[in-house]
């Protein structure tokens, strides 16, 4: 990936860390949804697992997002 990334102009570099922000921002909420959704149908407590996955996957990008884009 650094190899190729030293080989593209600038502006790619820069909307290629957008991109890949934004996909790690997507998987965090939705993986932490379906593990919400997955303790739901094992514990049969069917809202609230899909709930706190999706705030903790939300909690968990925001954290990803200032981690990555703190200077």
């Amino acid at each position: 990936m650094l190899v190729i990334a030293s080989l593209v102009p600038n502006k790619m570099k820069t909307f290629m860390s957008a991109l890949h922000l934004g996909f790690m921002v997507v998987f965090m909420i939705l993986s932490c949804t379906g593990i919400g959704y997955l303790a739901d149908q094992w514990l049969a407590i069917t809202p609230i697992g899909i709930v706190i996955g999706v705030f903790s996957g939300t909690i968990l990008a925001f954290a990803y997002l200032y981690q990555m884009t703190k200077v």
